[in-house]
């Protein structure tokens, strides 16, 4: 069973606990510090019980976190860091309360509540729109249903692109949409008034797979591959060495830049070029499903409930 373990200031209680009910009522179990603790147990002890059994952290981020001293500054940092040491590969989600920042990690989710300074200023779609983000970054696996047989939809798959190749990058995307994956396209799934910059990270995180699309015209781009491919080569570093993760896609007879020359290119401009990077990522499918299964352990059935 899914858990989100909540860290927040005392001065934030009133966010912590209306989101909780939001995230109750959508059915994400949610457990903290003010959940049901057993005496005479050590408080900081069923703290660290929470948070090892927790599979992703919510962090309330405020100035408020930033003005605490002492011994109740160090736990906030101390539940992050030991949330993120036991559990090295799950989402950590940082949902900002004002317009102070977090120093955060490249694998990290964040999101902000758009300058509202009180939950109730808060409409039933800002609230919509933030529990669907929460959702999606602390359960990517929800849809799963049977991790036993692979599916395309469980695959997302970011279009690393330049601008100029959207033509043949819009093709692309159709293709695998329409062969059931779930491919990210910047034009297609960010909205109007979203930040695009923040959606566009969030969304590599999310990624099972990156097709990085080159051509003559983007590999000779002043600035293209420091820039637009280097977040992509420093979520590699985290994949295990036999991951299919990276997938070099060149839309025309183009130089493969360096830094991508180590992984097995595919020629999409060539005949059986589709077909080639379709078998790619359904082997990725295979390597990731296990996976799945046993991080998401579906036989666990432990619920606390929450204590205002």
């Amino acid at each position: 069973m899914d858990k989100v373990y909540i860290s927040y200031s005392s001065d934030d209680r009133q966010w912590a606990s209306v989101l909780a009910d939001k995230l109750q009522i959508a059915s994400i179990t949610v457990v903290c510090d003010k959940t049901r603790l057993l005496m005479p147990r050590p408080y900081e002890d069923q703290l660290f019980d929470l948070i090892r059994d927790s599979t992703a952290l919510l962090i309330l981020w405020s100035r408020n976190i930033r003005n605490m001293k002492g011994r109740w500054k160090d736990w906030v940092i101390t539940e992050s860091a030991y949330f993120r040491a036991t559990h090295p590969k799950a989402p950590i989600v940082y949902l900002l309360l004002d317009d102070t920042r977090p120093d955060i990690d490249i694998k990290d989710h964040v999101f902000d509540i758009n300058g509202k300074n009180f939950p109730e200023e808060m409409s039933n779609a800002d609230w919509d729109q933030i529990i669907n983000k929460i959702r999606k970054a602390v359960l990517p696996t929800s849809i799963r249903v049977d991790a036993s047989v692979p599916s395309h939809a469980q695959l997302h798959v970011f279009l690393c692109h330049a601008s100029q190749d959207k033509p043949p990058v819009r093709e692309l995307y159709k293709r695998l949409q329409a062969d059931g994956f779930d491919p990210w396209l910047d034009e297609e799934k960010i909205l109007p008034g979203q930040n695009w910059q923040l959606e566009i990270a969030s969304a590599l995180r999310r990624s099972d797979a990156v097709l990085v699309c080159l051509s003559q015209a983007s590999t000779r781009k002043i600035g293209f591959v420091q820039k637009e491919i280097k977040d992509v080569l420093d979520l590699a570093e985290l994949q295990p060495e036999e991951a299919i993760f990276i997938i070099p896609v060149r839309l025309d007879d183009c130089d493969v830049p360096n830094r991508l020359k180590h992984w097995q290119w595919v020629d999409y401009f060539g005949e059986g070029g589709y077909e080639r990077l379709r078998r790619s990522l359904e082997e990725r499918i295979r390597q990731i499903t296990p996976k799945v299964m046993d991080y998401h352990d579906g036989s666990q059935s432990w619920v606390k409930p929450w204590l205002r």
